[in-house]
């Protein structure tokens, strides 16, 4: 199963459960797959789908939802 496969799966099935919890900040699985749908939307109207594309962001959740958002 694909990594993005699992956030949709678990988005809707774990949805409440902790997807990310550092310094104070959390977040969960239903906030991750909605982050995600929502950039999907997003890169996809700017025409980066089907693309090659190069990320480098500073925090490392916030790469890790752009991965996902892409793939």
């Amino acid at each position: 199963m694909k990594c993005y496969e699992y956030l949709l799966r678990w988005g809707k099935e774990k949805k409440d459960d902790t997807f990310y919890d550092e310094d104070g900040f959390s977040m969960t699985w239903g906030e991750a797959l909605r982050f995600v749908e929502e950039e999907k939307e997003a890169l996809s109207a700017l025409g980066v789908k089907g693309k090659l594309t190069a990320l480098y962001l500073h925090k490392p959740l916030t790469q890790l939802l752009y991965f996902l958002a892409l793939s």
